[in-house]
């Protein structure tokens, strides 16, 4: 298991079929196979991890994407090069996802807290940046609330598969 947790999966298969797309500097292939190509490797890559859920995501997302440039490219070139763009975007999105669930869980927490100044946090699942494509969900929760000089102590249950909580550096 090289790449672990839904988000990170997603992102991971997207980007490596941008590389790949990218290495194909001499396709010889129509606006329609390009398309065709695309949507094949893109369903090859669903199938590795059918139950992850963000990776069946993108793959619809960037066939969509794809379709919409093959109606007005002129070349295969521009529909891998809108692909490439595409999944770099999905990148950013993820990260700036990851950072405003954790800004507005830290503000939820925050807007909770009544006499202490300081928070303890029990996180059980790593969703940090072993799981996602850097920032985190939970654990990004706790990154807002140590930027705020609200954390005290982040206690960390789980440690599968591989001591994920020990990697992450919580």
């Amino acid at each position: 298991m090289v790449v672990r947790g839904a988000p990170a999966i997603a992102i991971a298969a997207a980007l490596s079929l941008a590389v790949e797309v990218h290495n194909l500097e001499q396709f010889g292939g129509t606006l329609n196979d390009a398309a065709s190509l695309l949507a094949n490797k893109l369903d090859y890559l669903v199938s590795s991890r059918p139950t992850a859920v963000n990776l069946s995501d993108a793959a619809i997302k960037l066939k969509e994407v794809i379709s919409n440039v093959v109606a007005t490219a002129a070349d295969a070139k521009t529909v891998f090069q809108a692909y490439k763009y595409a999944a770099e975007i999905m990148l950013q999105d993820d990260v700036a996802s990851n950072k405003a669930i954790g800004s507005f869980g830290a503000s939820f927490l925050r807007d909770h807290l009544k006499a202490s100044p300081q928070l303890s946090v029990l996180t059980h699942c790593n969703t940090g940046s072993l799981a996602t494509a850097r920032y985190g969900t939970a654990p990004g929760v706790i990154r807002s609330l140590y930027a705020d000089g609200i954390l005290q102590k982040a206690y960390c249950m789980e440690t599968r598969p591989f001591n994920q909580v020990l990697h992450s550096g919580s």
